[in-house]
Formats: C-alpha cells, structure tokens, sequence
C-alpha cells in the first residue's frame, strides 16, 4: 500500500510529533517549598530561596526509552495498537495488549520525543502500563487494577513527622488514581507501630511515593512569641478568634475534638491538659492548647475529577494533618506556635506586636458622702381618769382604755363586790383585783416635742483600675436576710431550730469600668447600689435599694466629677383623738395627740480620676501638667 520511502517518511513524522498533547493536557503536579530539604524551627532563619514552590511530576519515572531524540508523526485514524506497536518497536521492547486496549487515534506531532509521544497517546485513550522483564504491558486503566502487577512487592517507607495514616490516604486518594504508569488502586497502607506506611505495588509506585513522602514529610516550624503586657491565654484567644480559622478552640486547656472536616483541638501540659487544680495543687509549667486551624482531613474537600473507566467523581484529598497549633504557658508568658507557612507566621508575629501593648492604669479617687436629716414634731394629750366606780385612761400609745389595775367593778360576774382573787390550777391566788379605794382623781397631761437631727457619713476609697477592666468597691455587710424556725416533738419535749439566711449585700457598692483615652480623658461606666434596711422583724429583714447605671461619662484628668441628687424622702402624720370630744371646735385640741415626722436621706458621690503615667509617657507628653 505504501512504498519504502513512504513508510520511512511517515515513520519519520509519528516519532516526531506526539509531545504537541502533553501541552494541551493538563499535568498533575505537587506544589512545596524548598526549604523542606533541611529542618528549619524559626521562621526568623528562613530565607527567600527557602519558600520558592517547585513542581514534582507525578506520570511516573517510567520509560520506554532512554533516548532523548525528536520524532515527527503523522496519523489519521489509526488503530491504537499498531501506534503502540510502533512505540514498542522503536524502543526496542516487547508489547502486550489486554483485550481492553482497542480504539484509534489522530495525531499530529512535531519535534517531539518518543516518550512524550507514548504518554500523550495512553492519556488521551485512558490506557494504563506497566514495563516488567522488558515487555511493555498495555490495558485499560480500569481492568489494570485486576491484572496483579501491582502487588508485586511490599515496601516500608518510613514517616518521620506526619501521621503515616494521613500520609497513606494522600498517597490512594491522590496519587495512586488515573495516573498512566502508576497503580490505579489503594496499594498504600500503615504501619502504626513504627508509623511507617507499606506500598504493595511496583517499583514505579514505591518510588514516586519516596518523592512524595520526601516532600511532604518535612519538620514543621516551631515558634515562640513573647508577650509582655497581655496574658498568654488572653493572647491565644484573640488569635483564635482572629485570624485562625477554627470550628473549636478552648482557652482553658483539657480537650476538644471534632469540628469542621475532621478538624481537632485537644489540650496539653500537666495534669492531664487541665488547668483547673485544687486549691492545694502545685502546677508547674502547664502548657495549654488554643485552637488549632481547621483542616479538611482525610477525604477533604476539593476540586471533582473524572474517572476514566466508571464514570464516578471522585475528590482530592487534602493533606488531612492541622496546619497551624496554637497554644499557651501562662506562667512563662509566652506562646508556642507550632506549623503554619511563613506568612502566617509573620501574620502572626505582627498581630502579636500590634496588640501586646501596655495598658494605660488610672488612680481613682472617690468621696461618697451620705446626709441624713430628721425632723419630728410631737403633740401628745394624756386624760388619766380614777373613781370608786371605774377608771378610764386616754394617751396617744392605747387611745381610750380603763385602768388594768382598777377595773370596773359591776354589781353581777366576776368583778362583783369589792374585789376578785385570780387563781391558778392548784387553787393558789395569783392576783386580787380591786376597786379603786382612793380619792377621786382626773389628771391631764400635756407632752409637746421638737426633734431634728442631722448626720453625715464619709467614705473616702482609692483604687487603681486598668483600662476596660471592670473594679469594685464594696463596702457591704452581711445581715440576716430570713429566719426559717422548725420545731419537731421528741417525747416530752419540744426541739425548735432555726435556719438563718445571711444576706451580703447591706451597703453601698459600686462598679467602674473605664476607658482611658490617648488625650488626657478618662470614660467611666459606673454602677453605684445603695442598700440599707427599711424594716426588720424576727423573721425577715428587707432593704430599700438606690440603684445607679451610668454609662461614658467623660472625666478630664484630675478633674472632679459630683454625683448628687440621689436623694429619698419619707414624710408621716398620725392624729389619735378622743371619740366626740376630739371633735369639738376649740376645746377639741386637749383631747387630741398627734405625731408629724419626716426624714431626708442624700448620697452624693465625687469621683477624680488621674491617669497613670510611666517614665516613657511622661517623654513623649507635651505641654501637659501632671
């Protein structure tokens, strides 16, 4: 069909030709840093040339040919396998080909090797291969999975800083799947004990996955940020909050699992990760975990790729290890920061510096003042009344009564005659009650009163409060709020007990929260409670209570700010008077007593705040007097 020189024209161009597809399909590639090849654990000595990415290619260290010649092909609608034979041909291999391989190809290549063109072919077909004894092996990359080339041989790898379950998982879900040259089948798995992973496949698969675990399985960065002016603890919740994506983190240490794609927090230190020792407990060094950045884990999320054979999507999973750990050493004051990429790290580094600044102090001074004012007036007429007959007593304490020691005498009941014996149960006398045997008598007595007192009481508190820090100056006393008495019978006897409930709020009270501003102000939110007892029984004791919520008041520096007008005021009048002789115009006032009081009651509190200032402040005031 074809002359010689045809042929050796036409076999001249399809050697030449087919690296033209390499171009126009995508390449599987692993991006890494460079600076993997030697331990690096501070970001401070990592250089430019260390964070360059680089490419590792991963079609397999496979071969046809060693030869690094151009070839030029030509082809339109040829049969696959006679391409191939040609490729095996010129590459001085024998071939076989699984009933699967079938199908044909149009190419046109320039320029290009013969291994290039060999993989260009089995990609764009979605073939598989294997080079064994010297004999190319050709299939569908679906039934490759069942010829039994691929465990051949079992190979350890040892991990060094990684998990070798997640680097297992790497390895089957990314790199052992639709790739020409490689198995295309879970050959990877683990060895806990010596945290090593086993390949069972080829030589090609045992070492593309030497490449990839020498550039993954590197040692991570460790680094330490001192903090002066913030706690730790204080310092690793702004960054969790902040800047570190994470589903769960803890500040107080212990353990916390389970978040977002398989992400993980858990505690460490002393005490089995927890912080919270008893009171006699001595706890030296406790370190404690933060947060740690969310990862996807095994089987994570990611970009949907095709399989050849069954048509499924499948996804790449991320390199399920956490990549950045934060945790604390709260009596070390300092933070450990363990992986992360360098920018993160100078991300880190600057939130740090930005936010570990002194915080401004103010010394305040207060007056609290309380005025008490009570006046009372009293008009008190006292009608004292004795005969023979009756006796008859009139005051403002029991308003119209008889005499208990001179009762009534009638002619019939107990009080007939001219006395009465009052006895016990055994017939003793206890008292004899009697007619009045005096002269008789009607005394009048006239009681009139002017009473005012005034009061003062003076605290005078200074305390040093930090800015937006919550202080309070309590100077409250406990009282017995309720009595529960309970009596129980046991034989002859009656046991009673009581239960007091002891109240601690008695007093005054009051919470600042400040601000302290750049120039020269200071802003207060103040929460003044006064509480003093209204009334007191035997049972229950109850308070009257002023209540104060006041919200940025702006205070100069050594100005003086004056809280007054809380002031409560109680007035009563009581009239007792004789029945119809009360009322009578005139003469009516002798038979009338009457009591008016009133009591005033003012708190007033000063508050004079001066803002603290150290040597380095003081340099850098201008025109300020201290």
């Amino acid at each position: 069909m074809f002359g010689q020189e045809s042929k050796k024209k036409l076999y001249q161009k399809a050697t030449a030709c087919l690296c033209m597809l390499a171009f126009s399909l995508p390449q599987v590639s692993l991006a890494y840093s460079s600076y993997n090849d030697r331990p690096i654990l501070n970001v401070n000595s990592i250089t430019q040339e260390d964070v360059q990415p680089i490419s590792l290619d991963l079609t397999g260290s496979t071969t046809i040919t060693n030869s690094t010649d151009k070839i030029n092909l030509s082809l339109r609608d040829s049969d696959v396998r006679q391409v191939l034979r040609m490729f095996a041909d010129r590459a001085n291999l024998n071939i076989i080909f699984h009933d699967s391989v079938n199908g044909k190809v149009t190419l046109d290549l320039v320029n290009t090797t013969l291994n290039d063109a060999f993989m260009l072919v089995i990609n764009s077909l979605e073939l598989s291969y294997y080079v064994e004894a010297g004999t190319l092996i050709v299939s569908e990359r679906g039934k490759a999975k069942n010829m039994g080339f691929a465990k051949q041989n079992m190979t350890t790898i040892p991990v060094k800083y990684v998990d070798a379950s997640t680097m297992a998982t790497f390895l089957n879900q990314n790199i052992f799947y639709n790739v020409a040259g490689l198995s295309n089948e879970e050959i990877v798995t683990f060895n806990p004990r010596r945290n090593e992973v086993m390949i069972f496949g080829t030589k090609n698969d045992v070492n593309m996955a030497k490449r990839v675990i020498d550039k993954l399985d590197t040692k991570p960065m460790v680094n330490t940020f001192k903090v002066n002016h913030t706690t730790p603890k204080e310092m690793a919740a702004m960054l969790c909050d902040s800047i570190i994506q994470t589903t769960d983190y803890t500040t107080m240490g212990g353990s916390s699992s389970g978040g977002s794609g398989g992400g993980e927090s858990s505690g460490a230190g002393s005490g089995g990760g927890s912080n919270q020792g008893g009171a006699d407990e001595i706890i030296l060094g406790g370190g404690y975990v933060a947060c740690r950045a969310v990862t996807g884990g095994s089987g994570g999320s990611g970009a949907a790729i095709r399989s050849g054979s069954s048509g499924q999507d499948a996804k790449l999973a991320s390199f399920g290890v956490a990549p950045l750990t934060v945790a604390y050493f709260q009596n070390h004051g300092y933070l450990n920061v363990y992986g992360g990429s360098v920018e993160q790290l100078n991300v880190i580094r600057e939130f740090i510096e930005q936010n570990d600044k002194k915080q401004p102090m103010a010394y305040i001074e207060m007056s609290i003042i309380e005025l008490n004012e009570r006046g009372m007036k009293e008009f008190d007429n006292e009608w004292r009344m004795w005969t023979p007959f009756f006796s008859l007593n009139f005051n403002a304490g029991e308003g119209l009564s008889t005499n208990p020691l001179y009762p009534t005498f009638v002619t019939k009941g107990p009080f007939k005659g001219e006395s009465w014996t009052l006895v016990d149960d055994q017939g003793e006398p206890l008292y004899t009650y009697k007619k009045y045997d005096g002269p008789k008598t009607l005394a009048y007595t006239l009681k009139y009163l002017v009473e005012n007192g005034k009061g003062r009481t003076l605290s005078n508190p200074k305390i040093i409060v930090t800015n937006g820090q919550k202080s309070t100056i309590d100077m409250t006393s406990d009282y017995v709020k309720s009595v529960k008495t309970e009596a129980e019978a046991s034989g002859l006897q009656t046991i009673i007990s009581k239960t007091y409930e002891i109240g601690s709020d008695e007093g005054l009270k009051i919470d600042v929260v400040p601000f302290i501003s750049p120039d020269g102000y200071v802003s207060l939110n103040i929460t003044p409670n006064l509480s003093k007892v209204k009334e007191k029984t035997n049972d229950y004791t109850l308070l009257s209570r002023r209540d104060l919520e006041l919200k940025n008041i702006r205070i100069k520096d050594g100005e003086t700010l004056i809280l007054g007008g809380y002031i409560v005021e109680e007035e009563s009048q009581n009239t007792i008077k004789m029945p119809v002789l009360g009322d009578l115009p005139v003469i009516g006032v002798f038979f009338r007593s009457s009591r008016n009081e009133k009591t005033k009651n003012e708190l007033i509190i000063m508050i004079t705040p001066h803002i603290v200032y150290d040597t380095d402040d003081i340099s850098r005031i201008r025109g300020t007097n201290l």
